[in-house]
């Protein structure tokens, strides 16, 4: 997991950036409520919905950094096949004593199949769960019911930590 240690708002930022100096245009907090081709790249039409302002551009290349909702975008220009499962995954942030130094360790299966792992990151110790599929993603994600694999107060049953978290121990 350590190649997942990178600020991710940073990256988005610099490619951002990066784009935005090679002549892309950005559109931050912005809905595509339309992508239709055209002859030279995409007719997309843009909703503002801080100002409730609607516009069109033309663009020879859309970005779909979307996320989760990319299938939702890809269907408005063809019929796809959708090609993303949503998933939620649970992690937990705590202090770093409850793994210190600096080696990571996985649990490759528990009861229910998952992997739990533990791992330092940014000064703390990181404790999660590969996803679970999920049908219906929203933007409004909470702990689903199997969040409570990895509750504070169960984490020793799985994971040898060096001191039993408890409900207060989390840091986020």
């Amino acid at each position: 997991y350590w190649d997942g240690q990178f600020e991710d708002a940073r990256l988005a930022l610099a490619l951002a950036q990066t784009a935005q100096r090679a002549g892309a245009r950005m559109h931050n907090h912005t809905r595509v409520t339309a992508l239709i081709p055209v002859q030279n790249g995409w007719q997309v039409r843009l909703l503002d919905p801080r100002r409730g302002t609607l516009r069109t551009v033309q663009a020879r290349c859309v970005v779909n950094a979307t996320g989760v909702w990319v299938d939702g975008l890809r269907t408005q220009e063809s019929a796809v096949k959708p090609m993303v499962s949503p998933s939620q995954g649970v992690h937990l942030v705590l202090d770093a004593s409850f793994l210190p130094g600096q080696h990571a360790m996985l649990v490759p299966r528990t009861r229910d199949g998952r992997v739990l792992f533990a791992l330092p990151w940014l000064g703390h110790t990181i404790v999660g769960t590969t996803d679970t599929r999920v049908e219906g993603i929203t933007r409004n994600i909470g702990m689903h019911a199997g969040g409570v694999l990895i509750a504070p107060g169960k984490l020793t049953d799985f994971c040898p930590l060096y001191q039993q978290p408890g409900s207060d121990s989390a840091v986020s």
